[in-house]
């Protein structure tokens, strides 16, 4: 995990905050939407040697979206939501 800790940690010193631009009319107030977060953090960590991948995935908990950030090591981080 040497290379893409590395990678990360130069990339997250490179994001900005992700721009909250979307609305929420029962709480009145404002969020970042998914695309704003994409934005925000697509360019550093693409810089960096990462790439963000999404994709759908059934775990024996029912379906999640599996997000991977892949380095061009080889070395990976996923995570379910």
């Amino acid at each position: 995990m040497k290379n893409i800790a590395d990678a990360l940690n130069k990339a997250q010193k490179a994001m900005g905050a992700a721009k909250k631009g979307a609305k929420n009319p029962f709480f009145k107030s404002k969020y970042a939407d998914l695309n704003s977060v994409i934005e925000a953090v697509k360019e550093p960590l693409n810089s960096n040697g990462i790439t963000i991948l999404q994709r759908h995935a059934v775990t024996e908990h029912g379906p999640v979206v599996r997000t991977t950030l892949l380095h061009t090591s080889g070395e990976a981080i996923e995570s379910d939501t």
